[in-house]
């Protein structure tokens, strides 16, 4: 029996919160946690222009499996041929923000879990998964283009512990 055709999920427009959250004016802090936020919910929701939003032109994302070097490739090379492909769900927390003097850099370091699945066979019982759970060491800056935007200019996962197929990421 040949397998379906599955497209994934995207998030409907009247489920989007704009990239940058209206008033009342968030701290430094809020401002970077939203920033990784963007990131990890554009991954989860299929949204390339939220995801792209979280990421610096220049950023360095090192995986534990390759390294990527600006947002174009970060975008081309796990967004587009791993991440979309898939249905993920990914969890941040314990939240640590380093700020420097300057006020415009900061370093971050969280935790996260990460699962995934193939599209659209995320609620199937007992199908296919990977799951990872680790670090994340970021440095973010503020964009002085962008109203002061953060953005992630250097991204780095240590995972600490991985469960189920590996390949299911990489292979869809």
């Amino acid at each position: 029996m040949a397998t379906p055709q599955v497209n994934p999920w995207v998030m409907p427009e009247v489920m989007k919160l704009p990239i940058i959250i209206s008033p009342p004016s968030t701290s430094d802090r809020e401002a970077i946690t939203d920033c990784i936020h963007r990131l990890i919910l554009g991954l989860d929701t299929n949204d390339s222009e939220l995801f792209d939003s979280a990421l610096a032109e220049d950023a360095k994302w090192e995986l534990h499996i390759k390294t990527l070097q600006n947002r174009k490739e970060i975008h081309e090379q796990s967004y587009d041929t791993d991440i979309v492909k898939l249905d993920t769900t990914h969890y941040v927390t314990n939240i640590r923000i380093h700020m420097a003097d300057s006020g415009s850099e900061a370093s971050v370091s969280t935790m996260y879990e990460a699962h995934h699945y193939r599209g659209g066979r995320g609620t199937i019982p007992g199908a296919a998964r990977y799951s990872t759970g680790g670090l994340y060491f970021l440095r973010l800056v503020r964009d002085a283009d962008d109203a002061g935007v953060w953005r992630i200019n250097y991204m780095k996962m240590k995972p600490i512990w991985t469960e189920g197929d590996r390949l299911l990421v990489m292979q869809h």
